[in-house]
């Protein structure tokens, strides 16, 4: 994506740390809908959150 003409930035601790307090009840809400479909949303959003961990090292 950088060969591209993409920027990636890096939050401050602080900032990212606002971020996840306010994302934490809307992906609530996405798991409880989705789970109510019968699909498998904690694993969705777990893998989720683990390969964006592995990619943000």
């Amino acid at each position: 994506m950088l060969s591209k003409g993409r920027k990636f930035i890096t939050l401050p601790e602080e900032e990212l740390a606002k971020w996840k307090k306010v994302v934490h009840p809307v992906l609530g809400e996405y798991v409880k809908a989705t789970k109510a479909k019968g699909l498998p949303a904690q694993e969705a959003l777990d893998y989720t959150v683990k390969v964006l961990g592995e990619y943000s090292k």
